[in-house]
């Protein structure tokens, strides 16, 4: 059987096919149509059906990593959403917390929430926060906010009532007559979408997600309809945490997919990194709109429970990752002062750069790397796509060499110089600004603007090692392929960690893990063929601060006592000092399934290599020499494992480009791995 990872980016879609049997893979790539990205899928899908001489029921599992949720918080296209709270709760959104972005900036106004005051409605109710209740709902007041509600006329709402976590029966009871009255508005409560301490926190991040759910689910019910008219399986969606989950789950809970499309990049990375052996690595994903990067220290990624949009949490469990506005696509511009700035306004896939003549005529790094000669010719795509060095020319003298009185070429390598440094000052936050040394990591490097920039960026962060897989463009398809299906379930614990608590706590992880085995359950997928784990966030009893220690196994017989030493360990690592082990409380219980085949990353078999033609050369533009060198163009379908070769050299594939600078050699690895070292003393 075959499995198939599609990952919608802003510029194309791409589409990742592996053969579970034999290791063999295809990539393709299709422009991502805008505004209805599911069209470009289903395109690329049958492409890659004809392209393999594959029928439909060949496709054992199709996975989709999708931006949608997160631009549609970005670029406030969600719903008309109503928010339902506790009396005298109403004004929490507006009041947030009491921190800003930056401590020093008297001019910060914090944004409008996505639920404006006029459209918060309060229910006379109370639970205290030892889950009594302390005022009873009336149905009279049930009845008021539901004709409030409707007045409104919003098409989703959130329901989000003091201490529902503790107790929600008067959260269901709101909930339930919502759903009942106005079976077309989505209705989301907070004691299933975050059952946590913390009330801004938890209204926010189910705001967040009545917020997307309408936008999520209309898009994943038309996805679902089009594959579903091919042939193809049920679709499953790539959520945040690095896991799959099908649509019905995710439809449920929308703002698990904040983080979709760079967790799978994440995923592609560390498998890449096993495979050569590289247990420090930071992926660094250069698409067409926006540059990606998160870091897998000892095998293991960084994760994260919240993020924020405009100042508001969003609490969910995602891969950790970092993006700024330094893709392909991203436009060139001189503000005011005479400063060339980079974004975050992209050209995106339509009209794009000015090179690709669909009209557009601001620069873009596309532009100037072509004009800098950085492409094999006037192609992208191994010359599938051609590409119109005069506009780029135009568009780059018009908008930056004209007003900074320089010539076309300084234009185009100072725009380079910027957002290289801009991508290696974004790799020192996530790891210099953590303790981390970034010369102890290789560098993974995807995307289809990727493999071009890399080389700069290692010197820049003096690192020697860099990983090109093969097909770099389509990391993060390739990602969405091989990951696993996974399901999280958490409650918040406030007992002391000894093992006179051990009972109760082994009582939660069992009514967690039961909650995580229904959902594979109504999934088609059978408990037995799911691995559990299990944690603890644990803390000395008045800090407010926890720290997140895994379970070696299932919660059986004496395993409080090594935990507890553990913590005591970790706790002096991070902080400086550890406690008393009498003083150690739980703050929050998880367990997480995870299920499919292990996928092995020394299966993968890429296209065999052909001989390698060394004749063909072009001329390139390098901005940290100042001066143009003959530079070999090799294609990557040419070498084979244990090449080596020494830069500078052009490997233009399918996919991407990958620019190998003088001092620097390749050495073709067992997989077709490209890894880049530098020859200079």
């Amino acid at each position: 059987m075959w499995r198939v990872g599609v990952d919608v980016g802003g510029t194309f879609t791409d589409i990742a096919v592996i053969d579970d049997v034999t290791g063999r893979y295809w990539v393709g790539k299709v422009p991502t149509s805008l505004p209805d990205p599911d069209v470009g899928i289903v395109e690329g899908l049958r492409l890659a059906l004809d392209q393999l001489a594959l029928a439909a029921p060949d496709v054992g599992r199709l996975a989709h990593g999708t931006t949608l949720a997160t631009n549609a918080l970005i670029e406030r296209r969600g719903a008309r959403t109503a928010l339902v709270t506790t009396q005298g709760m109403g004004d929490v959104l507006e009041l947030r917390r009491g921190d800003k972005p930056s401590a020093y900036d008297f001019h910060f106004s914090a944004p409008v929430p996505l639920v404006p005051r006029d459209r918060c409605f309060e229910v006379a109710e109370r639970i205290d926060r030892s889950g009594s209740v302390i005022s009873a709902l009336t149905e009279a007041d049930v009845e008021r906010v539901l004709s409030a509600v409707r007045a409104a006329g919003v098409e989703a709402a959130a329901v989000a009532l003091v201490y529902s976590y503790l107790d929600p029966v008067h959260e269901r009871r709101v909930v339930e007559s919502l759903r009942r009255a106005l079976p077309e508005v989505f209705v989301y409560m907070s004691s299933e979408v975050d059952p946590h301490p913390g009330e801004f926190e938890r209204m926010s991040t189910t705001v967040a997600n009545a917020y997307i759910g309408p936008v999520v689910h209309r898009y994943l019910d038309r996805l679902s309809r089009s594959v579903a008219e091919i042939g193809l399986p049920n679709l499953r969606v790539m959520q945040s945490n690095g896991g799959l989950a099908a649509t019905d789950t995710v439809q449920s809970l929308p703002v698990s997919l904040i983080s979709s499309g760079p967790a799978a990049a994440v995923v592609a990375a560390k498998v890449i990194a096993e495979r050569c052996r590289e247990p420090n690595a930071i992926m660094c994903d250069m698409g067409g709109t926006s540059f990606d990067l998160s870091v897998i220290s000892q095998g293991t990624e960084q994760t994260l429970r919240f993020t924020a949009f405009d100042c508001y949490p969003v609490r969910t469990a995602l891969v950790d990752t970092h993006s700024i506005g330094a893709g392909g696509g991203s436009i060139a511009w001189v503000d005011s002062g005479n400063t060339v700035r980079i974004g975050p306004e992209s050209a995106r896939s339509w009209p794009g750069p000015a090179c690709y003549g669909r009209g557009g005529t601001r620069p873009t790094i596309t532009d100037a790397d072509l004009v800098l000669g950085h492409f094999p010719g006037d192609a992208l795509m191994a010359g599938a796509m051609p590409l119109d060095r005069a506009a780029a020319e135009r568009a780059v003298y018009d908008h930056v060499a004209q007003p900074l009185g320089v010539t076309l070429v300084e234009a185009a390598a100072g725009i380079l110089r910027i957002v290289d440094a801009a991508m290696a000052n974004a790799i020192r936050v996530k790891s210099t600004g953590r303790g981390l040394d970034p010369r102890d990591f290789a560098l993974v490097v995807g995307g289809g603007a990727g493999p071009l920039h890399v080389g700069r960026i290692a010197r820049e962060l003096d690192i020697d090692r860099i990983l090109v897989p093969p097909h770099p463009g389509a990391m993060s398809a390739f990602g969405v392929a091989v990951t696993d299906t996974r399901h999280d379930a958490s409650a918040p614990l406030r007992v002391s960690f000894n093992d006179s608590t051990g009972p109760e706590i082994e009582e939660t992880f069992s009514i967690l893990a039961k909650r995580v085995l229904v959902t594979f359950q109504a999934e088609g997928i059978a408990p037995d063929d799911v691995r559990l784990e299990y944690s603890l966030d644990l803390r000395y009893t008045t800090q407010a601060n926890a720290l997140t220690l895994a379970l070696p196994g299932s919660p059986e017989g004496g395993w409080i006592a090594p935990l507890l030493k553990r913590f005591g360990e970790e706790h002096e690592g991070v902080f400086g000092i550890a406690g008393d082990p009498s003083q150690v409380s739980v703050a929050r219980a998880e367990v997480v399934g995870r299920s499919g085949s292990r996928f092995d990353p020394a299966s993968l078999h890429p296209p065999e290599g052909d001989d390698v033609d060394r004749t063909r050369s072009q001329d390139v533009f390098f901005p940290e020499s100042n001066e143009w060198i003959e530079t070999a163009v090799i294609r990557r379908a040419g070498l084979k494992e244990g090449d080596q070769m020494a830069g500078p050299c052009l490997i233009p594939e399918p996919d991407s480009t990958t620019l190998i600078l003088p001092g620097q050699q390749l050495t073709v690895l067992d997989g077709g791995t490209i890894l880049v070292t530098e020859t200079r003393s």
